[in-house]
C-alpha cells in the first residue's frame, strides 16, 4: 500500500463522522457555553424569589459539572482509539495525577480538612483540563467549531449588554436588597465571608479622599473580577475579526465587530480589575502583532489607557495603585508575601484545599495560605513544584497549539485565542482568574475546540493531496 493510500485511507476513517452525533454534542456544548453565563441569574431569580431550597439551588450550579464531567467520559471512551495525544496532553495526564496524590496523600497522613472542602478544591484546579479536554474530544465527533465560537461570542455579547447595562443604570443597593447577592454568595455558593456587597467586591473603595465607594460591574456574575476577566477572550475574537476583515470590501461588518470589542472593552473596564485590564492591553497587542496590525493595535491600548487614567471612577483606581494605599494592592502584596513563605516553608506542597478560597471556607479556614491573589502560587501550594511543571508545560502547549503557523484571515480564532491566553498568564500573577469555572471554562472549551480541529486539519491538507475527500466544514475555523 502506497504512502497516498494509507493516508487516503486514514482520512476516511477520521472523516466517517456520524452526523447525529455531531449535531448532539455540538449542541450539548453550545447549550454549555450558553448556560455558564446565565446561570447565576437563573438559580438566583430562582433562589430569591422562587423559594427553592439551597440545596436545590447549588445542585442546580453544579449540574454543569456532572453534564461535562460524564460527557468527557463518554467521548473519552466513544473515540479512545482515534486520541492524538501531544506532550502538552502528557503534561496534563501528570498534573491530574498529582491533584489525585496530593489529595489522597494529606487525607492518609492524618489531614483535618474535610471531604467536601478537597473536592471542591479539586474541582478548581481540573476544571481547565476537563474543559479542554471536552473540546478536543467534541472535535472528534465532527462538531462545528465555528457555529459553537459564535455561539460563545453572541452570549457574551448579551452578557456585555447586562454589565454594561447594569452599571450605568442599576443602583448597588438593588444588588443588597432585592436581589440579596451576599446571602446567595454566602450560602449557595459556600463562602461564609459574603456578610456584604464590600465582601464580594461589588463596591471598590479606592485610596483616600477620592470621594468613598464606586460601584463596580458584575454582569450576570457575583464578582467583578471574574466578570471582566470572562470578557477577555470575545473581546480579542472581535479584535482579530476586526483586523483580519477586508476594509474596503467588508466595510459594514468591519464596522460591526469594531462595535462588538468596543462593547466588551466597556464590559472589561467597567467592572474595574486592573489585572484584566493588564490582561486586554497584553491580548490586544499580541493580536496586533501577529496579525500585522502593531500600530492600529498600540493606538487602541494608548487610547483606552488614557480614557481609564483621565476619567474617574477608573483613575482613581490607577492613582490608588501607584500610590500603594487601596486596600486590594496592599491585600495582593501581603498574599504574595504570605504565599512565598508559604512554600518556603512547605517546598514539595501542602496538599488540594489549602490554597484556594473555597477549599479554605468549606474547611471553616480563615484564609487560604495567602495564595489566593496568585495563581501560580496556588498550583504550588496545591500539588507542588512537580505540579506547577505540568500545568505550565500544558499551558505552554496550548499556546503552541493555538498558535497559527500562518497568520492571516483564516486563522482569526486561533490568533484571538492564542493572545487570550498570553493575556491571562499575565493577570495570573494577580488572580486565579483562569481556576474560575463560571467565568474561564468557556475560553478552555473554545481552546479545546480550536486546537482538537488543527489535527483534522492537517490531515485533510494532506489528503487532498493525494486525491481524497475535501476537509470536512466543522474542522473549518
Amino acid at each position: 500500500m502506497t504512502t497516498a493510500t494509507r493516508e487516503r485511507g486514514a482520512w476516511r476513517d477520521s472523516a466517517s463522522i456520524d452526523t447525529r452525533e455531531a449535531v448532539v454534542v455540538g449542541a450539548l456544548v453550545a447549550a454549555i457555553v450558553t448556560w455558564l453565563v446565565i446561570q447565576t441569574p437563573v438559580v438566583l431569580l430562582a433562589y430569591q424569589y422562587g423559594g427553592i431550597p439551597t440545596t436545590a439551588a447549588r445542585l442546580a450550579l453544579l449540574a454543569k459539572d456532572m453534564v461535562v464531567a460524564l460527557t468527557v467520559f463518554g467521548l473519552l471512551v466513544r473515540h479512545r482509539h482515534r486520541i492524538d495525544l501531544r506532550f502538552y496532553d502528557i503534561a496534563a495526564l501528570a498534573y491530574i495525577g498529582l491533584i489525585a496524590i496530593y489529595s489522597v496523600v494529606p487525607w492518609a497522613l492524618g489531614s483535618d480538612l474535610p471531604f467536601v472542602a478537597v473536592a471542591a478544591s479539586a474541582r478548581v484546579f481540573l476544571m481547565p483540563v476537563e474543559l479542554y479536554a471536552l473540546g478536543r474530544l467534541a472535535v472528534l465527533s465532527g462538531v462545528d467549531v465555528g457555529a459553537i465560537v459564535r455561539v460563545f461570542i453572541g452570549a457574551s455579547a448579551i452578557a456585555a449588554v447586562f454589565a454594561v447595562g447594569q452599571w450605568m443604570l442599576v443602583p448597588v443597593e438593588f444588588w443588597a436588597s432585592s436581589m440579596d447577592m451576599p446571602r446567595f454568595v454566602r450560602e449557595v455558593q459556600g463562602l461564609p465571608g459574603a456578610l456584604s456587597l464590600w465582601d464580594i467586591s461589588i463596591l471598590g473603595h479606592y485610596g483616600v479622599g477620592v470621594g468613598g465607594q464606586f460601584p463596580r460591574a458584575i454582569g450576570p456574575f457575583t464578582h467583578p473580577v471574574g466578570a471582566s476577566h470572562y470578557f477577555i477572550a470575545p473581546l480579542l475574537l472581535a479584535v482579530a475579526r476586526t483586523m483580519t476583515l477586508d476594509h474596503r470590501a467588508a466595510r459594514g461588518a468591519v464596522i460591526g465587530w469594531g462595535l462588538l470589542a468596543l462593547l466588551f472593552a466597556a464590559a472589561i473596564i467597567t467592572p474595574i480589575s486592573r489585572g484584566s485590564w493588564i490582561a486586554a492591553g497584553v491580548g490586544v497587542l499580541a493580536c496586533g502583532v501577529l496579525l500585522r496590525r502593531v500600530r492600529i493595535a498600540l493606538l487602541a491600548v494608548a487610547l483606552t489607557a488614557l480614557m481609564v487614567v483621565l476619567v474617574p471612577p477608573f483613575s482613581y483606581s490607577i492613582r490608588s495603585a501607584a500610590s500603594f494605599d487601596d486596600s486590594s494592592v496592599i491585600g495582593h502584596r501581603q498574599a504574595v508575601e504570605e504565599g512565598v513563605g508559604t512554600v518556603l516553608g512547605n517546598p514539595i506542597g501542602l496538599g488540594v484545599g489549602q490554597a484556594d478560597h473555597l477549599g479554605t471556607a468549606l474547611a471553616g479556614a480563615a484564609d487560604a495560605a495567602g495564595v489566593g491573589e496568585n495563581m501560580y502560587l496556588s498550583i504550588l501550594v496545591t500539588v507542588g513544584p512537580l505540579g506547577l511543571l505540568a500545568f505550565v508545560v500544558w499551558m505552554a502547549g496550548v499556546g503552541i497549539g493555538l498558535a497559527p503557523r500562518r497568520p492571516g484571515a483564516a486563522a482569526w480564532m486561533r490568533v484571538a485565542l492564542f493572545a487570550a491566553l498570553v493575556g491571562y498568564a499575565a493577570s495570573a500573577l494577580t488572580a486565579s482568574g483562569l481556576m474560575r469555572f463560571t467565568t474561564s471554562a468557556s475560553f478552555w472549551l473554545v481552546a479545546g475546540l480550536l486546537v482538537g480541529g488543527l489535527p483534522a486539519m492537517a490531515r485533510g491538507r494532506r489528503a487532498r493531496k493525494g486525491g481524497a475527500a475535501p476537509e470536512p466544514t466543522q474542522a473549518r475555523t
